[in-house]
């Protein structure tokens, strides 16, 4: 089996999300999430690390569609693991 890296185009932009609603902690989460899904999609030959990084990016970006339905006092890793839930029968085989 090819041990290429996976290689992903990108439509989803950290610099379109607006974090006015949201607390600086969860902005902090948020981009420390997102930088570390690209680091894993980028830095790795392993496609499991790379799978990884897609699916946390692939959260960020729903996250990013229903921000402004967060407030001040939304937890950050609570509304990640939420989306988590909400998808993982799309996922289960």
């Amino acid at each position: 089996m090819d041990q290429r890296p996976m290689e992903f185009e990108s439509r989803f932009n950290i610099k379109d999300v607006t974090f006015e609603n949201v607390s600086n902690e969860f902005e902090k989460h948020f981009r420390d999430a997102y930088n570390n899904s690209l680091k894993m999609m980028s830095d790795t030959r392993n496609p499991m690390d790379n799978a990884s990084g897609a699916n946390t990016l692939g959260i960020l970006e729903q996250m990013a569609q229903r921000i402004e339905s967060y407030d001040s006092s939304t937890d950050f890793e609570r509304s990640y693991q939420d989306l988590l839930e909400e998808y993982r029968r799309f996922t289960e085989t």
